[in-house]
């Protein structure tokens, strides 16, 4: 072979490898890339101080900030290899999980506090509690107000100034882009569940919904009916009970051993969040079958049932795929 066709083979294979390590990173970078936007954000302020989203989490209760797990890093100190690269910590993914856990403890906080204002209970007194018997409007009031007591515990003092609200949301938003560049699977199934999806993010969706059954992680089955929901959204306006997808799957994570009877996390949330009559109920369960019309439960119930006999029996194949559409 001549010197010339071994060096123009030489640059051949260059290239390819060259292309081939573009296309990788490429592939890498595609999670990381609403993380970065996330994190490009100016930090916020009030006259209250410096309320940095990229601060360190504030422990619920204390006022003052947690522990810094050992294998945060320091971005100061780390050095700038490009001009362009994030000034953030890194999480491991443990890291990443405590993390959520305790942004879903504070989401919890602001919720509860909103709940024992006056303000709150207006809306609820005009459209629905007035349309209950006395008696059990009466105790959903109170059960409300013992859930909006018992989730506020522990709190680290909640303000509604516009301010106050625009840091914590902010900071909410650059703390998620930390776990979600850790790799943490909840963030990851909440990202790819937004906005209109393509092909290929359906494709992307799907495969994040099979690790989350997988996981056996029951606070991320109960919310797998709601990440569902956008590989179909076209479906689920022309069928109501499509729309029950989400509770369904709620029965499902309480079937394979999430807490859902009374004082549970799972209900008081319910009762904080989703339904006006669950505050007084003994499970999840029978506040679905409380809030639910007859007909609708009883389809919903046998959904829950298909799906979780083959969730136990292994035959999770097609288990996202769309709905059918009911028979004439």
């Amino acid at each position: 072979m001549s010197g010339h066709r071994r060096l123009a083979l030489l640059v051949l294979l260059l290239v390819v490898i060259a292309a081939a390590a573009w296309r990788s990173a490429r592939d890498r970078d595609d999670d990381r890339g609403v993380a970065a936007a996330i994190l490009s954000a100016p930090p916020v302020s009030d006259s209250s101080g410096s309320l940095d989203p990229r601060a360190k989490p504030v422990a619920a209760g204390t006022g003052s900030p947690a522990k810094t797990p050992d294998r945060v890093v320091d971005a100061a100190a780390r050095p700038a290899f490009r001009a362009q690269a994030p000034s953030a910590p890194t999480l491991s993914l443990a890291q990443a999980r405590e993390l959520m856990a305790r942004l879903a403890e504070d989401r919890d906080c602001e919720r509860a506090a909103r709940a024992l204002t006056e303000r709150s209970q207006e809306p609820l007194e005009r459209s629905f509690w007035k349309w209950l018997p006395p008696e059990q409007a009466a105790a959903e009031r109170a059960a409300r107000q013992q859930v909006a007591v018992r989730r506020s515990q522990g709190c680290a003092q909640w303000s509604d100034a516009p301010a106050a609200s625009a840091a914590r949301h902010q900071a909410l938003a650059a703390q998620e882009a930390l776990a979600l560049q850790a790799g943490d699977l909840g963030v990851r199934l909440s990202v790819a569940s937004r906005g209109k999806l393509d092909d290929t993010g359906k494709v992307r969706l799907r495969a994040l919904l099979y690790d989350a059954l997988l996981s056996g992680d029951v606070n991320l089955i109960a919310r797998l009916g709601d990440s569902n929901y956008a590989l179909d959204r076209a479906g689920w306006l022309h069928d109501p009970v499509r729309r029950l997808e989400p509770q369904v799957w709620q029965l499902i994570a309480c079937d394979l051993g999430r807490p859902c009877g009374r004082s549970s996390l799972a209900l008081d949330r319910m009762c904080l969040y989703s339904t006006t009559a669950a505050c007084d109920q003994d499970s999840v369960e029978a506040a679905l079958r409380y809030t639910t019309p007859e007909h609708q439960f009883a389809r919903m119930d046998a959904r829950r049932r298909e799906l979780l006999a083959r969730i136990r029996s292994g035959q999770i194949a097609g288990i996202f795929d769309p709905i059918p559409p009911p028979g004439p």
